[in-house]
């Protein structure tokens, strides 16, 4: 009895073999090479959505700002003894320049005839590809002469730096804007119930171990909710 336990008890510490060490070895590798190959992809997967979920929720913020802009295109208070050009309440001056005009109140709560500009600034070189962007401003202006008509000659900007107002978006690389659905009847006969944009944007950083930055197109339709423009 004492000699079987004596030669169990060496079987048991006897330990690895070399042989089996190495095999151990080559399977930890094999699996720690598919972990971090893994990681890797998913690692960059990852890092591209997050710049995507970034640039969606930047250009989201404009497209909220442009519809509802367009939303008040052509309204007049009813209570308001100044004319209202109706031709004026959606003028697009080229595929990427667009002027809305409609009543509203300052933050005093004095009414006052104000005229919305969309346009994209002078391109310029970006440093990190070298290709040409544009930066998209909102200019928000008051009419100085309402009775007679409002124009970007006769209207002043309220920012304080003039020019093309506020840049509420960077790094565009295309803008169109197309009016769509005349209104076929009343004072507000042919014009445009509707506002599209295609808009073109790059990413502002490049994604992980991409060579070329993240770059998406936004394709949508504002309407115009004045009770007079509609159908």
């Amino acid at each position: 009895m004492n000699s079987y336990f004596k030669n169990n008890q060496e079987t048991n510490n006897r330990g690895y073999t070399l042989v089996e060490l190495l095999v151990a070895l080559a399977v930890s590798a094999i699996v720690v090479s598919g972990t971090l190959a893994g990681y890797t992809v998913f690692a960059k997967q990852y890092d591209v959505l997050n710049k995507k979920i970034e640039m969606d929720r930047d250009v989201l913020k404009v497209i909220d700002l442009i519809q509802s802009d367009v939303a008040m295109a052509g309204y007049k208070f009813y209570r308001s003894d100044i004319t209202f050009n109706p031709s004026q309440s959606i003028t697009l001056t080229s595929s990427s320049d667009l002027l809305l005009l409609f009543d509203d109140y300052d933050r005093t709560g004095t009414l006052y005839r104000s005229l919305i500009r969309y346009s994209l600034g002078p391109g310029y070189t970006s440093a990190s590809t070298g290709a040409t962007r544009f930066r998209l401003y909102r200019d928000w202006r008051t009419c100085n002469t309402p009775e007679t008509g409002c124009d970007l000659a006769s209207s002043a900007s309220r920012y304080t730096a003039g020019g093309q107002g506020e840049i509420i978006l960077d790094k565009v690389n295309t803008l169109t804007i197309s009016t769509l659905s005349n209104k076929q009847v009343g004072t507000y006969i042919n014009e445009p119930q509707l506002v599209k944009f295609i808009l073109n944007v790059t990413a502002a950083k490049r994604g992980q171990d991409e060579s070329e930055f993240i770059t998406k197109t936004y394709d949508f339709i504002s309407r115009a909710k004045n009770v007079s423009m509609l159908p």
